[in-house]
C-alpha cells in the first residue's frame, strides 16, 4: 500500500505568513522631512521674493520650494537622509548660493551677494574746481572696459559696475581687485582712479564714492604790458610758441592785457600723474617803438593738485632809449577755488624760476 504523503500547501502558508510578519515589523527607511527658512539681500537685509529654492542631497534635486513675498520658502519630502543642501541659482541681480549640511525642521537663511556695485562720484576742472559735465567715465579692470557712464550738468556720474570675476558663488568665487576709473574728456589729460575698493558694495555701505580731477592740456598765461616810463597799458602784438614751433600771434587790448592759452604738459596722452609740464614755452614782443624781448623757457607748475596759470608783466622800453632795456616777470597765480596753502604734490618746475632775458 502507497506511503501516505503531507500535503506541500501548508508549508508554502506558512512561509507567506512568516514574510508578512517580518514585513510588518520592518519600520519605513524613508522618514518625512522639512527644510525652511529665508532667502535675504547680503547687503541690505531685505527678503527676496520670487525665486526658486533647491532642497537636495548628494546633488539630487528633492524639492523645490519658491520664495514670497517676504523672501520665505518651506520644502516637505520623505527621505532616508539628516542632511541637505539648500541652493539658489540667483538672477541678474544676485549670484548663486548655497547652505549645506541643513537638518530637517532647521531654520535657515540663504544670504545672496549682489552682482554689481553702484560707484558714484564727480569730475571736476584740476585748475578751476569747476565741474566737467557730459564726459565719458568708463570702469575698467586692465584694458577691458566693464561699464560706463556720462556725467550730468553738475559733473556728477553714477554707474553699477561688476563685483566678482565669475558668475559663481562667493565661495568659489572672487571680488574684482584692480577696478579702475578712467575719465577723457576734450581738453584735458586723462584721469585715473587709484583701484577701487569694492568690498563696501558687498557690505552694505554703498556706493563707494570717487572725487576725479581733469588737469587740462593747456595752461592760461594772463599777460600785462605797459610802458617804462609813464607806466600806461600798451596795445601791442605779442607771439608765443612751445620749443622751435610758433603756436599764435595776439594783441594786448586797451588796457594792456591779453590771454594766452599754451600746451602745458610733456605728454598729452598720460595723466598728470604720470607727466611733467613742459619747460620750453616762450613768449615775445617785437614791434615799433619799443624793444624788443623775449622769454624764454617757461613752465607751468602743479600745486595742491592743480595746474597753476601764469601771471607775466612785460615793461617796454622806447626804441630811442639808451639807458632802459624791455624787461619781462612771469610769477604763478592761483587758480580759482585753490588753496594757496596747501603743500605742492609736485616740485617747482620752471615756472617758479626767473626767465631768461633773450633781447631779439
Amino acid at each position: 500500500m502507497a506511503a501516505h504523503r503531507r500535503p506541500r500547501a501548508s508549508t508554502s502558508l506558512w512561509l507567506i505568513a512568516a514574510c508578512l510578519v517580518a514585513g510588518a515589523a520592518a519600520p519605513s527607511s524613508a522618514l518625512p522631512v522639512r527644510v525652511a527658512g529665508v532667502v535675504t539681500d547680503q547687503a541690505s537685509g531685505e527678503p527676496v521674493a520670487g525665486l526658486a529654492v533647491r532642497v537636495g542631497v548628494f546633488g539630487a534635486v528633492r524639492a523645490i520650494a519658491p520664495t514670497d513675498a517676504l523672501g520665505r520658502f518651506e520644502a516637505a519630502f520623505d527621505s532616508v537622509a539628516t542632511e541637505f543642501d539648500v541652493a539658489t541659482d540667483g538672477n541678474e541681480i544676485y549670484l548663486p548660493a548655497q547652505v549645506p549640511h541643513v537638518a530637517s525642521g532647521q531654520e535657515v537663511e540663504v544670504r545672496l551677494a549682489p552682482r554689481a556695485g553702484t560707484v558714484q562720484g564727480t569730475v571736476c576742472d584740476a585748475m578751476t574746481a569747476r565741474p566737467v559735465a557730459f564726459v565719458d567715465v568708463v570702469a575698467s579692470e586692465g584694458a577691458e572696459p566693464l561699464a560706463r557712464a556720462r556725467t550730468d550738468a553738475q559733473g556728477v556720474f553714477s554707474l553699477d559696475v561688476p563685483l566678482w570675476r565669475t558668475g559663481e558663488p562667493p565661495a568659489r568665487n572672487a571680488l574684482r581687485t584692480d577696478l579702475r576709473l578712467e575719465v577723457r574728456a576734450t581738453g584735458y589729460l586723462p584721469d585715473r582712479s587709484p583701484v577701487l575698493d569694492l568690498t563696501p558694495c558687498v557690505d552694505g555701505i554703498t556706493p563707494v564714492r570717487v572725487a576725479l580731477a581733469v588737469h587740462p592740456r593747456v595752461g592760461r598765461i594772463r599777460v600785462e604790458v605797459a610802458g617804462s616810463g609813464t607806466r600806461s597799458p600798451l596795445c601791442v602784438p605779442l607771439i608765443y610758441g612751445a620749443g622751435p614751433r610758433i603756436l599764435g600771434r595776439t594783441m594786448t587790448d586797451g588796457l594792456g592785457q591779453a590771454t594766452l592759452e599754451l600746451p602745458a604738459w610733456t605728454h598729452e596722452d598720460r595723466p598728470a600723474d604720470d607727466n611733467e609740464p613742459r619747460s620750453d614755452l616762450w613768449i615775445a614782443y617785437s614791434g615799433i617803438g619799443y624793444r624788443s624781448v623775449k622769454a624764454t623757457g617757461l613752465s607751468f607748475s602743479v600745486g595742491a593738485g592743480r595746474l597753476k596759470p601764469l601771471r607775466a608783466r612785460i615793461i617796454l622800453a622806447p626804441s630811442a632809449s639808451t639807458t632802459a632795456s624791455s624787461s619781462f616777470a612771469v610769477v604763478p597765480e592761483e587758480p580759482p577755488g585753490a588753496e594757496t596753502d596747501a603743500p605742492d604734490h609736485h616740485p617747482p618746475q620752471n615756472g617758479n624760476r626767473r626767465p631768461d632775458w633773450v633781447p631779439i
